[in-house]
This record gives C-alpha cells, structure tokens and sequence, in this order.
C-alpha cells in the first residue's frame, strides 16, 4: 500500500522572485529508502476563461496575447496571474482579470489542481468570467505587454496545441470551462 514519505530534513536552496528551490531528504515509510528531491516552491495561480460575446452575438473568450519569455514566443492565453500573500484565489482572479483586460464580471470557481506534482508545490485555480463589462483600461506589471482579443470559442477551440495555445496551463482551464459546461461531456460509459 502506497505512503506518504516522511522528510528528514529541507534545504533552501534559492529564491528567485517567482518561486523558490528547496532540497528535501525524504524516506520512504514503506522500504526505508533515503533520497534527495528536489521542490520548486512557487505561489498559487490563478487563471480565469472570461466569456463575452461579440457584436455578432457570438459566444467568444476575451484572451491576452504577450510575449513568453520562457518558450521565447507570443501566445494566446487566458488572463491568469499568482496570488500574492494573504490573497485568496477568488480575489486574484477579480484582480488579475481588472487589470490584464479592464473587465469585471461574475467570477466562478471551476476547479483546482496541481500543475506537476512530481516536484511542484502549489496549486492552480480555474475561474470563469462571465457577465464581464469594461470598466477600465489594463494596468499592467512593470514588465507586462498585453494586448486583449476577443474570439469565437469554436475559433480557440481549434488552435488549442498548436503555436499560438500551447500553455498547458491554458489547456487545463479550458478543459475546466468545458466540464463546468457539461459535467457529463467527459462520460465514456
């Protein structure tokens, strides 16, 4: 029967801004094995699928296009961003929506998980925006360049895993804006 390890000791190892190293000792509570892991400790996120509808009527995702420093590419996302301390995700997501795009609207829980468990150690919660109205222009982070588009679902749904949303973490909040849709899409019996 799979348990939990028991940690003998941890060593930070870095801070980084947006997240923090750790190396853990840990020893399995079933064999006795030692070993070291290594943990990356970063903030929760937050990411939120704002649904508006265009001048045509059609049901569209408001989405911000930036720059990705890490795969070195512009992408297609959703609004998203970490949740400072003693912040909620619930309130994160207001924020971050307010100021990537100048929207607010009702905001919904879809769900929440782990990005990578195998040596990650936050979560990743998913909201819907809907309602959504234009209040004010972005407000971005220092180094933010963002711009917003507005697209039909069907277009998204088909550059998902292509260049443009290719954001894992964009995939996963669609897949939980289409279980909130229909919570039996996913029934295969």
């Amino acid at each position: 029967m799979i348990k939990k390890w028991k940690t003998l000791k941890r060593v930070s190892l870095g801070d980084y801004r947006i997240f923090k190293t750790d190396l853990v000792e840990r020893e399995s509570s079933i064999t006795g094995k030692k070993g070291d892991f290594f943990l990356v400790n970063s903030p929760n996120w937050v990411t939120i699928v704002p649904e508006i509808v265009n001048e045509d009527g059609k049901k569209c995702f408001l989405l911000v296009k930036q720059y990705r420093h890490g795969s070195d590419s512009i992408t297609l996302e959703f609004p998203a961003g970490m949740v400072d301390p003693n912040e909620d995700s619930f309130e994160t997501a207001k924020r971050e929506l307010l100021e990537e795009t100048g929207y607010i609207g009702e905001i919904i829980l879809a769900g929440s998980i782990n990005p990578n468990p195998a040596f990650m150690t936050n979560k990743t919660s998913t909201y819907i925006g809907r309602n959504l109205k234009k209040i004010s222009n972005q407000d971005l982070d220092e180094h933010e360049e963002i711009e917003t588009v507005i697209m039909p679902v069907e277009e998204f749904h088909n550059l998902v895993g292509g260049t443009e949303v290719n954001s894992a973490i964009t995939i996963q909040a669609y897949y939980f804006y289409l279980k909130s849709l229909s919570p039996d899409i996913f029934n295969f019996g």
